[in-house]
This record gives structure tokens, sequence and C-alpha cells, in this order.
């Protein structure tokens, strides 16, 4: 992919990049701020501030719903264009993708999200959806079991949830969620990306007129970080609910501090992969678990990074908890499969679909997003980038990686 992106910082401190692609008909316009769920501890004009989980989310439906234009939806939508909010561990991001009237998207998006004068009584009503979208992740047996988790392998950290709990979001008052708006909301810690059909001139010229019109307050924050040790804080816990079978889950807390971020970026492919020759339909492992009927169905793994920490999670229904925990440890202690074969065929794989998917404005607004929001990384992927990668230091990677720090999960029907 030859196309180039383009940054440029403005005075106010935003970070702006452009993606051009006179060859696409849409345009998508995605304003970043830095604020996620994850984030609970800061210092905001010299005083120290602790918030539970929740309100990151919160006032990711607060600007969307009740900005100065009203409701996003009901602004863009009309015009036919597409636009959402989303808020992950570590940003909160607002788009819209659209064919036509990119300049009319643009103006409203920056001063919607820069100018969300909601009142005590819009803090209020948006608090019902939210409740029910907690109960709705309540009733999923991988939310439960991934809240459960988080909730067990930190120790410094209080994070389950982005959501929050209902008791998290009925106590956040208007001074507070006031106060984190007004903090996290500022150019300087904001990131617009904008990919598509444009003139790279002239978008940068009325993004420039448009902050230029804004009164938006400087207000000097820090979030505070602690070192987050490397046990975990319970090894063992049952939940009780509906299921028809139990279910296993295994979350691996290992030291991830000897790498830097954009380390990790690339790690990321050797850990995909890794999971993949280990835990998926073509592994040893799960034709075992299958012949003997330990287990009737895919194995659930992914991975994660908070901060300094990797987390691996194994999971599955099983008809027998301690063969199935035993068949994974041993795999993660003493039985890697490492099959280069397979490394190959999955790299070159990677690689065809760098090279031959004609990836829209939207697509490339993600690839940004992920990598800008997990990996400190301003850029998209590409299929040279994978050429870095062979399959020793694959081996040598993994083989780095210290699995005795784990809790393990399990899910029992309630009755």
């Amino acid at each position: 992919m030859s196309n180039k992106i383009i940054h440029k910082k403005l005075k106010n401190g935003l970070n702006i990049y452009l993606y051009k692609d006179n060859k696409k008909h849409s345009v998508t316009i995605s304003l970043m701020v830095k604020y996620g769920g994850f984030i609970s501890d800061f210092i905001s004009n010299g005083k120290k501030y602790h918030l539970n989980d929740g309100m990151a989310h919160l006032i990711e439906h607060l600007v969307f719903e009740h900005n100065c234009y009203g409701n996003f939806s009901k602004l863009f939508g009309p015009m036919q264009m597409s636009t959402n909010a989303l808020t992950s561990n570590f940003m909160t991001e607002y788009y819209v993708d659209t064919v036509e009237n990119e300049y009319f998207a643009l103006e409203h998006l920056i001063k919607g999200v820069s100018n969300c004068a909601f009142t005590k009584e819009d803090i209020e009503i948006t608090k019902p959806p939210i409740y029910q979208e907690i109960r709705m992740r309540y009733d999923e047996i991988g939310r439960r079991v991934l809240y459960n988790q988080n909730k067990n392998i930190f120790l410094q950290y209080s994070y389950i949830s982005g959501l929050g709990t209902m008791e998290d979001i009925k106590n956040f008052l208007y001074e507070k969620v006031k106060l984190c708006y007004e903090t996290f909301y500022q150019p300087k810690n904001e990131v617009l990306f904008i990919a598509g059909n444009i003139n790279e001139n002239e978008m940068l010229k009325k993004i420039e007129e448009i902050y230029d019109n804004l009164h938006i307050k400087n207000i000097d924050f820090e979030i505070i970080k602690f070192k987050e040790p490397i046990k975990v804080k319970n090894s063992y816990e049952v939940i009780k609910m509906p299921t028809h079978k139990d279910y296993i889950s295994i979350c691996y807390k290992i030291d991830y501090s000897m790498y830097k971020k954009a380390d990790k970026r690339m790690l990321s492919y050797y850990l995909g992969l890794f999971l993949v020759m280990n835990f998926s339909n073509i592994s040893k492992l799960y034709k075992d678990l299958t012949n003997k009927k330990i287990i009737h169905s895919s194995n659930s793994f992914g991975f994660d990074y908070i901060d300094d920490i990797l987390i691996i999670r194994i999971g599955n229904f099983v008809e027998d908890e301690e063969a199935f925990i035993n068949k994974v440890q041993d795999v993660i202690e003493n039985n890697k499969d490492f099959n280069e074969e397979v490394f190959l065929l999955k790299l070159k794989q990677e690689k065809m679909e760098k090279l031959c998917n004609d990836i829209t404005p939207f697509g490339i607004s993600r690839d940004f997003k992920e990598n800008y929001d997990s990996y400190d990384y301003p850029d998209i992927d590409k299929a040279s980038e994978l050429n870095k990668l062979n399959y020793s230091d694959f081996v040598k990677f993994i083989n780095s990686l210290d699995f005795k720090n784990y809790t393990i999960t399990k899910v029992i029907n309630e009755e």
C-alpha cells in the first residue's frame, strides 16, 4: 500500500493524521480522546482523584447523545452518514463515515465533542440505558468470566469492567462527570484521524479554522500509574449462573515490561500464531480433547495488554474440569507445539491479505485506531513489516514467556 499518512500537530496540542485515497468515494472522520475505561486514577489541577469503573463509558453516551447538536445519530443519520462511538481500555472514539458533505461532518463532530454542555438531567436520562447494557452483559458467560478474571488477577489496579456496575453509575454525579469531561476532553489529549477521498491542504485548513473558533479550558492533568505485581490476587473462583455445561477458563498473567509498545505490536503476530497452533481446531490439543470427549466445541482463546502485563485467556465448556486444566497446563509448561510449516503458511496468509485487500477508509480507520490505542503506533499495518518475522525468533519469544502466574475461573449452573 503506497499511501502515506500525513501528520500535523496544532498549537493546541491536537495530533492530526490524514490518509488520502482518491480511488475511494467515502471519507471516515475519527476523533479519539485518550481516556478509556481503564483510567481511574488521575491528578487534575493538582488534586488527586480515584473513580470507580464506568465513567469514560458514561461520558461517551453523554457526548454522543447530549452534545450541543443533540444526538449525533439524529444529526448525521438523515444525511445518510454512518456514526457511532465506542470506549476501549484507554480511548474513547467518535466517528462519522460519509460519501458527501465531509466538511459538515468534520465541523459538527469536532464541535459536538468539544462543546458538550450536558446537564444534570441529561446525566440521569443517560443512566438507564447503561443499566440495561450492564444487565445484558452480566448474563453473558464470557463477560462474567472476563470481569471476574480481571478482579482476580490485579492487585494494584481496581479495574474490572469499562461498563462499571449499576451502583458505580448511580453514584456518578454531575460535578465528577463534568470534572472528567473537562480534564480529558482537550485537544492536547485528542487524536483526529481522517481517511479517504480528501484534499489534505483544504482539510488541514478547515480543521485549523474550526479549532481557532473553539474556546476549551486548558487543564493540567496526569494519569496515575501503579507498578502492578506479577502475582495474581486469587487463583481460583467459581461463578454460579445459568449454563448448560460447566465452563473453565485459565487466565495467565505475564510480565511484559521488557518490551516497548512498538515491539509489542509485531510480537502480537507471534502470540496469535502460538495460540492458533496450540489451541485452535488445527492443534494437537484440540484433537486430544475432542477424542477423549473432554470438550465438544472449539476452544476460546485470546490475549490483551494492560500496561506492562500480558494477559492470555483459554477456555471451553468441559465434561472434565481437571482433565481440561491438566492438558492445557501440560501444553503451556512442557509440550508447546511449534510447527514451522504452519508458521510460514499463516505468515504468508497475513501478507496476502494485506497486499490484496482493498481496504475502505473505514477499515483504514479501524486499523489506525487499533495500532494507536494498543501500541502508540500512529500508522496502519503493512505487508512489508511481516518480512521481519521469522520462525526462530517466534520460538525463542514464546519460550521466554513465564506462565507460572494464573487464575482459573469455573462457571457452574446456579441450581
